[in-house]
């Protein structure tokens, strides 16, 4: 049978060190381990300084794209964007929950119900970002081949819907969470972590290594290889020539690009990682000790990158840019500047022939 840390949460393993001798993410045997309570010193400080950091650019940056595009004008760009602002914004307000775990040195004093509801939410948002991400690249790559019908077929209550039902998929996908999780009480420690078997940081049960490599596979699938592969597509398909001239000089393409690029660059380790946990061989116990720990501050972190790149990238904290974003009519490209900025030369050149 294997054995395995409880997942996903990467800070549960070092919870007790009455059970590493169990666990392949930490190895006392390696030369020069460190021992749990050498580990969970840094580590706590850790999240709470960079989950703090997160929590607060989070939640106020956020806000301030939930406010902006509540007052422009409702098209599909401004509810996918919406959409995940809103995603963003309600994982954040999770965070103080892990942070409060991590200074009280891993002790979790709220109870099972928020155990569940704390990794449900991380799991909601991972999905829903992903699941938006891939509307608005399918809405670019259709606004690009035929703009026309994107007008009439995909409205803003038809964009509102499909958000509404990438939240429902998602909570659909997230519910291993509530199934799974569970607190136990090691060490004179409560701990919240994921129950696969039927043995605290075991997984000693033929059920409970089919339950454990189902959800990290499901996880991996939807939130990191099909989106992956739709989008990529999509890409393909707006980088035809007869297509392109559209959206290569365009701002909002270069926002989007950017913003996809960092989504998967945030939780692909995150995945990774799990993946590989499966079958660790010993002498990447050491490796996963300090890596998984990184990789989901790295995946958190997604949250409050969003409303970065918009102000950054977009130069306009109004985010103007962001209504009929893929639409020629209104697409904020330097081809549009440069037919404006024509108007003037053309009545000139007309005078100057008179």
């Amino acid at each position: 049978m294997m054995t395995l840390p409880p997942l996903p949460y990467d800070y549960d393993y070092i919870s007790n060190d009455s059970e590493t001798n169990n666990n392949p993410f930490i190895d006392n045997s390696l030369p020069g381990e460190l021992n749990v309570t050498e580990k969970k010193v840094p580590l706590k400080y850790m999240y709470a300084v960079l989950y703090s950091m997160v929590f607060l650019l989070g939640v106020s940056l956020n806000i301030l794209v939930i406010c902006m595009t509540c007052k422009m004008k409702k098209t599909t760009s401004t509810i996918w964007f919406l959409g995940l602002a809103v995603t963003d914004f309600i994982f954040c307000l999770f965070l103080p929950f892990a942070i409060i775990y991590a200074l009280y040195d891993f002790n979790w004093v709220f109870g099972l119900i928020m155990c569940k509801l704390n990794s449900y939410v991380m799991f909601i948002s991972m999905f829903s970002t992903a699941l938006i991400l891939t509307l608005l690249s399918i809405d670019r790559c259709f606004s690009a081949i035929a703009d026309g019908c994107v007008r009439k077929c995909c409205t803003a209550l038809t964009a509102t819907n499909m958000v509404w039902a990438t939240w429902f998929a998602s909570a659909i996908l997230s519910t291993p969470s509530l199934a799974l999780r569970d607190i136990a009480n090691k060490s004179g420690k409560t701990v919240c972590y994921d129950n696969y078997g039927s043995g605290f940081l075991n997984i000693n049960t033929v059920e409970g290594e089919i339950r454990v490599k189902t959800v990290i596979a499901t996880r991996f699938i939807f939130g990191i290889v099909l989106p992956l592969f739709i989008i990529c597509l999509g890409s393909c398909l707006v980088s035809f020539p007869k297509n392109s001239y559209r959206f290569k000089s365009s701002r909002t393409y270069r926002i989007v690009r950017v913003m996809i690029f960092l989504y998967f660059l945030c939780w692909a380790p995150y995945h990774v990682f799990m993946l590989m946990a499966l079958n660790a061989p010993t002498y990447m116990h050491k490796i996963f000790a300090y890596g998984l720990p990184i990789t989901t501050v790295l995946a958190v972190a997604n949250s409050c990158i969003n409303p970065i790149v918009y102000i950054f990238m977009g130069g306009d904290l109004k985010m103007s840019w962001m209504e009929d974003a893929f639409f020629t009519g209104v697409q904020d490209s330097g081809e549009e500047k440069s037919a404006e900025e024509m108007k003037p030369l053309k009545k000139n050149d007309t005078e100057a022939q008179k």
